[in-house]
């Protein structure tokens, strides 16, 4: 066997070893968490730990009382898809009851209710979620009764739609993030709908603010924020010191929040009807107001919605609320039958 004949015989042999020594990427699978021995793992800890990045883990329904710490980009995920019926349950007064660690981006969190603990004095948990890392999904979860905060943002990139989010201190809570997506949320009887502290390039759409104590929205630094078609209850609708935040899109055909057919601005009610899209004109009937809604010195919305005549806004929100627990009926009812024919 001459020179070359060797050479090329070693380098296929090493190529055959190198395919039973290096590792063979891993595919993504689907764990499961639940109760009674009728899943992989019946705790989130052990579910975490021995997950991949990429795998789903499926929780059944029940309630857990145990504080999860995420630490793969995984999707978690309610085998039910109704948040009624899989609850997370914080079993402390410190800490969130998921947090999600800095290196694991990625994250979608779905279908779930999030609940604080209440101890016997009445003090409630810290958090409900914690994002330490960037370009998450948190959607259509019901997230209740904490004391600080139901979803906290301290990075970017995040997608948060279709929760609801009550009895917090604040609703959402951004600190040193930017371009995140809020839409599609309702944030109802906290103390602060949503604070944002040196948040930047965020766009917040289509949520509805019922019944916020304090302010619907707070802006402390931070730049180039979107706001519009949002519904705004609260007597004191915002605190938006931040002269470059944006307030409403250049008028466009779609239909809005309150059923009109343009997008433009926010909705601004009040008390006992007396917010400025309840009480302005809006001669020409194009479903917005005839002057700007002037937040403060430094912001307005040049383009406020106006309800159209034959729609009354409180029966919007009905609307809303009642499609959503429908939706959850339906879903309950898909899974019974799913059960009675397998």
């Amino acid at each position: 066997m001459n020179f070359k004949s060797k050479v090329f015989v070693l380098i296929i042999l090493m190529i055959i070893v190198s395919l039973f020594i290096l590792p063979a990427s891993a595919e993504a699978k689907t764990i499961t968490v639940g109760h009674g021995g009728l899943a992989d793992y019946d705790n989130f800890k052990e579910a975490d730990f021995w997950a991949n990045d990429g795998d789903t883990i499926v929780v059944l329904s029940g309630t857990y009382n145990e504080k999860i710490e995420i630490q793969r980009n995984v999707i978690l995920t309610a085998k039910s898809k109704n948040p009624e019926d899989t609850i997370l349950q914080s079993t402390e007064i410190d800490g969130p009851t998921i947090l999600i660690w800095a290196h694991a981006n990625n994250v979608t969190i779905e279908g779930f209710t999030i609940r604080g603990y209440v101890d016997d004095s009445g003090k409630q948990s810290y958090t409900g979620i914690s994002l330490t890392s960037g370009s998450n999904i948190v959607r259509n979860n019901i997230i209740e009764n904490y004391r600080y905060g139901g979803i906290s943002l301290s990075t970017g990139g995040n997608t948060i739609y279709g929760n609801t989010i009550s009895n917090t201190g604040t609703g959402i809570g951004c600190g040193g993030s930017s371009h995140n997506q809020i839409y599609d949320n309702l944030i109802m009887n906290n103390q602060y709908g949503m604070r944002f502290s040196d948040t930047s390039y965020s766009t917040i759409k289509s949520n509805r603010f019922i019944d916020n104590e304090k302010f619907d929205v707070i802006f402390n630094g931070g730049k180039g924020n979107l706001i519009y078609n949002n519904i705004f209850t609260n007597v004191n609708n915002e605190n938006a010191a931040e002269r470059t935040n944006i307030w409403n899109v250049t008028k466009r055909k779609g239909t809005n929040i309150i059923g009109g057919d343009s997008l433009g601005g926010n909705y601004w009610a009040g008390p006992n009807e007396t917010g400025f899209s309840q009480t302005c004109e809006d001669i020409n009937y194009d479903g917005f107001a005839d002057e700007k809604y002037k937040l403060n010195f430094m912001s307005s919305d040049y383009l406020p919605l106006v309800a159209p005549d034959e729609e009354d806004v409180s029966s919007v929100l009905l609307k809303n609320e009642d499609e959503s627990s429908l939706k959850n009926m339906f879903v309950s009812l898909l899974n019974t039958l799913s059960k009675l024919f397998s």
